[in-house]
């Protein structure tokens, strides 16, 4: 049997591996509170955009007047009226 030339003190191997978990539920942590804050923040936006009135206004009364006049010369107009369309 060979001997190994390298030790290591009592203990090292059970230490190592508490710090390690330690380590990765610390960044488990964090990453829950990074995702969690995310989450908020997107909610936050999207219920901003949902409560804003819509960016399309209304039709004025200058458009809406214009949509008559229209409407009108279509009407009195024989040529389109006796193509039936």
């Amino acid at each position: 049997m060979k001997k190994a030339p390298y030790t290591v003190p009592e203990g090292f191997f059970e230490k190592f591996e508490a710090d390690t978990l330690d380590k990765i539920s610390a960044i488990r942590r964090r990453r829950r509170l990074i995702s969690g804050i995310g989450a908020a923040l997107a909610a936050i936006v999207l219920g901003i955009f949902i409560a804003l009135p819509s960016a399309a206004p209304d039709k004025t009364v200058a458009e809406a007047d214009i949509e008559e006049q229209m409407l009108e010369i279509y009407e009195y107009d024989i040529f389109l009226t006796t193509l039936n369309l």
